[in-house]
């Protein structure tokens, strides 16, 4: 895919070490692009950006991540609000920029995860997913997509047929693991067209094109019915989308199916724990590692 080099302008944050994958995260899903991170070492700080096509104006970039950054001081992963700072850059090829942040990786002893440039060879019995995140969110690196792979190569290991649903499918990276698994039939979604243009490259380039359905559509629209239920739903989605639609999830799986929910910082999880079981999405397994816990809850 190629692309012109074009001004942007850059929203970025400087936050503790710690604060990093949080805030990288809340960046890439407020501004639905992916951030890049640089450490200072002497201080132990982070800046954290995104890079943005159109001039934002800087109250309202404030405005929209002021909420999630005050849960995020409640939660004790910030001490303080950090200043929030716009910035226009030169022209350059700002779309291939993520390349020097994605390196390969080995998800779950199934997938090895590599971008298009690198030339190495997948280890003996794993699957290989060639993936090029461009523009769209998921380079597969964050924890909350790392147990969305490892529930999708536990449940293709022990299901002889599967199907799946990707509620905001990103670079394409869940849906391309599930369809070389041998799920059937896959099917993925986002609100981005970008993302899902992105997805549909990714698809391509991993030979399973005629395997997954993608489709621009919004989960929180009650119009969006599916016209089938899954086995498997993936829902890697911000807390509170997850909250405000958990009957609309559910609605997605079979009875007995599973919904995979991450995106979800750890004190929010029991928020979105609360709202599933109320619909009928029993717990079976939760996992926390850094400060997302993702969780397992199959439809009663």
């Amino acid at each position: 895919m190629k692309h012109s080099a074009t001004p942007l302008w850059r929203v970025s944050l400087s936050v503790p070490r710690q604060a990093e994958d949080a805030t990288s995260t809340l960046l890439s899903q407020v501004f639905g692009v992916p951030s890049t991170s640089y450490t200072n070492e002497r201080t132990q700080r982070c800046t954290i950006s995104v890079y943005l096509e159109k001039r934002p104006d800087s109250r309202q970039a404030t405005s929209r991540l002021a909420p999630s950054l005050r849960i995020l001081k409640a939660a004790d992963i910030l001490a303080r609000i950090p200043a929030v700072r716009v910035l226009q850059l030169e022209a350059q090829d700002w779309a291939e920029s993520w390349k020097r942040h994605f390196r390969p990786f080995l998800a779950a002893g199934t997938f090895f995860v590599k971008p298009s440039w690198i030339t190495r060879k997948p280890p003996r019995n794993t699957l290989e997913i060639i993936l090029d995140p461009g523009l769209s969110f998921g380079t597969g690196h964050h924890p909350t997509t790392r147990f969305c792979l490892d529930e999708i190569a536990a449940l293709g290991k022990t299901k002889a047929r599967c199907s799946m649903m990707d509620l905001g499918c990103g670079s394409g990276i869940l849906a391309i693991a599930a369809a070389k698994l041998g799920c059937r039939p896959v099917r993925a979604i986002d609100f981005d067209p970008v993302a899902v243009g992105i997805a549909r490259a990714n698809a391509g380039a991993n030979h399973v094109s005629d395997r997954i359905s993608f489709a621009r559509s919004d989960v929180t629209k009650p119009s969006v019915r599916p016209r089938v239920g899954y086995d498997l739903v993936c829902a890697n989605l911000l807390a509170e989308l997850l909250e405000s639609n958990a009957a609309h999830i559910k609605s997605f799986a079979v009875p007995g199916g599973i919904v995979l929910g991450a995106g979800i910082l750890t004190h929010q999880f029991q928020g979105v724990r609360q709202a599933f079981e109320a619909q009928g999405l029993l717990l079976r397994k939760q996992s926390t590692t850094k400060e997302w816990t993702s969780g397992v809850f199959v439809r009663h």
